[in-house]
């Protein structure tokens, strides 16, 4: 109903359940703003996750409160936390990429470099069909991306001559098992 994607409603679920065993089966009404937050501070120490991942409990937790319990004037804090790391986000070099890349093979070398390439997370490469390659202007549409949106983005020139080759190797596959399948009927 709101557009948001399957994988935030699962991790919401998956953030309220922990929240329910860790109140042990109590009301969620009867939990007050500061043993929340003990939570909070127990998913970062005790178990270990991310300011990111713990800030996404947040928002499960308001939007449980919020929108399933209608407790309009709900507030908690935001826990602030520093992310490892100081926020540094960390990217593979040209070189790194590479030395990845040379590794890998057929299929599973064309999914890594799409990733890389065309900035495709794992799940929308292993979504793709062929319709949603458009070699002429060198652009993929990603389907039901996040939030169930459709975006495009730029197919690399340098695969364009490997993905035509796999699609004519599995367009073969495809024709002998049609005919397998009508020589079994």
């Amino acid at each position: 109903e709101r557009g948001l994607s399957r994988k935030t409603m699962n991790a919401y679920l998956n953030h309220f359940r922990r929240f329910a065993a860790y109140f042990e089966k109590r009301e969620p009404l009867s939990v007050k703003a500061d043993e929340i937050d003990v939570f909070f501070m127990h998913l970062e120490g005790e178990r270990g996750f991310s300011a990111a991942t713990v800030k996404q409990a947040v928002s499960a937790i308001l939007f449980f409160y919020r929108e399933i319990l209608n407790c309009e004037n709900f507030k908690i804090t935001m826990p602030n936390r520093r992310r490892r790391g100081e926020n540094a986000i960390v990217y593979f070099t040209d070189a790194e990429a590479k030395a990845v890349l040379s590794r890998l093979h057929g299929a599973v070398y064309l999914a890594a470099a799409l990733i890389y390439g065309s900035g495709l997370r794992l799940s929308e490469v292993l979504k793709l069909r062929v319709g949603d390659i458009d070699f002429e202007r060198r652009e993929i549409v990603v389907r039901d991306a996040d939030g169930k949106r459709q975006r495009t983005t730029f197919l690399p020139t340098s695969l364009i001559a490997r993905l035509e080759k796999h699609l004519e190797k599995v367009r073969y596959l495809f024709e002998d098992d049609l005919m397998f399948a009508e020589e079994i009927l």
